[in-house]
């Protein structure tokens, strides 16, 4: 028997109870969706079928696409899986879209994640515990989104019981995201990717003054209500979401071993390492980047690696300056 939560098993939901959950049972990891091999093995005629539909990509190009889209679930951070509907759906409509997302709006995590102000999944912790738990009147955003598969598992610190959950695949988080976008935003799902593809175009055009204007626009946009000096947080969720939804152009709170930087974003020719500081000054921003050596990451790809500092201005409720440097030529 599968579902897509144990809140299923609770009293108010159903009389059925006395199960064994094997979420997390080791034994059977890969039992719920399609394996690499398995993949490779029974649909090797659908890809044959479809490859010359995203030509020029030659068949490796293809899989890895694939992969990225649909792969990425597991409950035992070894063992990873495809979403079969998502995979079926695929060769049947030969088009990446977000298939098993459609299938519902989250619209109760939505007004969830909304009330408790928490829009930044990646890279999350839980223990193993509050992952099994199913508490109706004691809800945990962690344990709801794992349970119901906008999240999986990444790590597992077999000594602490600690868990790194992230979203399994770029089908979740560009979903989600988009709807978290639209929720910090108070308006349509359907009108949140517009600002992230003008983002997109500016950076590949090298153009920091537009990315800032398209920052300053999103500001605006948001209700006064919503905006306050305490809340940094606010605004690093928006900004964050927007570069988190360029997909390939992005890793975002990329972690190293001198801390973490806020955002990069990779083009054909730079690398643009972004940090965010609030009513404080862009230099001190900057010179974060700097001091911390977060450029260092990227010396050998042979790109203009660029720091950005960032300063908010929540008087004025909009970029109040700043800087630009190049770091690495």
């Amino acid at each position: 028997m599968t579902g897509v939560s144990k809140f299923s098993q609770t009293g108010i939901f159903s009389n059925l109870n006395h199960l064994n959950d094997i979420t997390l049972n080791k034994k059977y990891a890969s039992l719920t969706g399609y394996t690499q091999n398995e993949l490779l093995l029974y649909f090797n005629d659908y890809i044959q079928e479809v490859l010359p539909d995203f030509a020029p990509l030659n068949e490796q190009q293809l899989l890895e696409q694939i992969k990225q889209w649909y792969n990425g679930y597991s409950w035992d951070a070894k063992t990873r899986v495809y979403n079969p509907y998502s995979v079926l759906l695929f060769f049947d409509n030969r088009a990446f879209e977000n298939y098993w997302f459609a299938t519902g709006t989250p619209t109760f995590l939505i007004n969830l994640i909304k009330e408790k102000k928490q829009f930044n999944f990646n890279q999350i912790t839980a223990s193993g515990a509050l992952l099994d738990s199913y508490e109706p009147d004691d809800l945990d955003i962690r344990t709801l989104l794992f349970q119901t598969g906008y999240l999986t598992i990444k790590h597992i610190d077999i000594f602490n019981g600690i868990y790194t959950l992230d979203y399994p695949n770029r089908e979740v988080e560009q979903s989600m995201t988009n709807y978290l976008i639209a929720t910090l935003l108070n308006r349509s799902a359907l009108d949140s990717p517009v600002p992230v593809f003008d983002v997109k175009s500016a950076f590949y055009q090298d153009n920091i003054e537009r990315v800032i204007r398209i920052i300053n626009s999103l500001l605006k946009d948001v209700p006064a209500l919503l905006i306050n000096p305490q809340n940094e947080h606010f605004y690093h969720s928006l900004v964050h979401l927007h570069f988190r939804y360029l997909g390939l152009l992005m890793d975002s709170e990329v972690h190293t071993s001198d801390g973490r930087m806020d955002a990069v974003v990779k083009t054909d020719t730079h690398i643009y390492i972004l940090e965010f500081k609030i009513d404080q000054s862009a230099e001190i921003a900057l010179n974060q980047i700097k001091n911390k050596l977060y450029y260092q990451k990227y010396a050998t790809e042979q790109k203009t690696v660029v720091g950005i500092g960032i300063n908010f201005d929540t008087e004025k409720r909009a970029v109040g300056n700043y800087l630009t440097e190049i770091l690495i030529a």
